[in-house]
């Protein structure tokens, strides 16, 4: 496994992400696509996103 910094993310590590959210958390507060995400992300400023990569390169992990 590896932890991968980034103050940005591309539209695949969005996608991963927009996946691990809506799977973790219940419908009330799950995002309907990676612009809602965005949105969310937006309302804060200056985060450093952590992401967890398996040993075969699958996004596993996230927080910021």
């Amino acid at each position: 496994m590896k932890f991968v910094k980034s103050a940005q993310l591309d539209s695949a590590q969005k996608e991963a992400i927009l996946n691990l959210w809506n799977n973790e958390y219940p419908k009330v507060i799950a995002h309907t696509s990676v612009k809602s995400l965005e949105e969310y992300f937006d309302k804060s400023s200056n985060h450093q996103h952590v992401l967890l990569y398996s040993d075969d390169q699958k996004l596993i992990g996230w927080f910021f």
